[in-house]
């Protein structure tokens, strides 16, 4: 995507609170809790959100590859007080509301945007936290599935941008039913897409995938 064209979709990279709320990897480590975010000025100098030359806004990138390669370079814990599985990396499928600016610098070789705001279209977890998702579906009313490949974050994306997407709506169909956390949860299956195999004891994915497949995680 060209460096002058404004996206209309984008993606973030957060970790969970204890009770599995979105919190933010940077800053004051703000948590949200609907499925619009929005930005405020910590300087309270800007009338209109993002300003130009402040760095207030909902940050985020248009490359979904660079988001997906980010993402397990962030499953780290900014705290020593943060829980070591809740360091897992959640990545969102947001689209701007209000006013979108470039940001300051780059991230992961992306360029950064900022907005007054954003919506989220849709959620990809690390299967470690498989258990949120359906607390994760109904806090911010978007799509969930496990997995954090390029792979897993373009379903969402193709999901959202047409409904006769019928291969990738089938797949969200699969992952978000009522009962989707008791449903994965209680699945004695790997939770890489499209394997069979049962996962290890106390695990969510099956040897293979657990011992080097992120890559292999649809």
């Amino acid at each position: 995507m060209s460096t002058d064209t404004t996206p209309d979709l984008g993606w973030r990279i957060w970790h969970l609170t204890p009770d599995g709320n979105l919190k933010s990897i940077w800053g004051d480590r703000k948590s949200y809790t609907t499925s619009t975010i929005t930005a405020k000025c910590k300087r309270g100098q800007c009338p209109e959100i993002p300003g130009p030359t402040c760095e207030c806004g909902i940050f985020f990138v248009a490359e979904r590859h660079v988001i997906s390669q980010q993402a397990f370079r962030w499953a780290i814990r900014k705290k020593r007080a943060d829980e070591p599985r809740l360091a897992a990396a959640v990545v969102t499928l947001i689209q701007p509301v209000g006013r979108t600016r470039p940001g300051p610098r780059t991230f992961g070789g992306a360029n950064e945007w900022r907005s007054t705001a954003a919506e989220i279209k849709g959620i990809a977890i690390d299967p470690a936290l498989s258990g949120f998702s359906q607390q994760l579906a109904t806090t911010y009313q978007a799509p969930v599935l496990p997995g954090l490949t390029d792979s897993v974050l373009s379903i969402l994306e193709r999901a959202h941008r047409s409904a006769d997407d019928i291969a990738a709506n089938a797949i969200l169909q699969r992952y978000n039913t009522p009962n989707v956390a008791r449903t994965i949860i209680a699945r004695r299956q790997c939770k890489t897409l499209g394997c069979p195999v049962e996962p290890n004891a106390g695990m969510n994915l099956c040897l293979k995938h657990r011992g080097g497949g992120w890559a292999a995680i649809l």
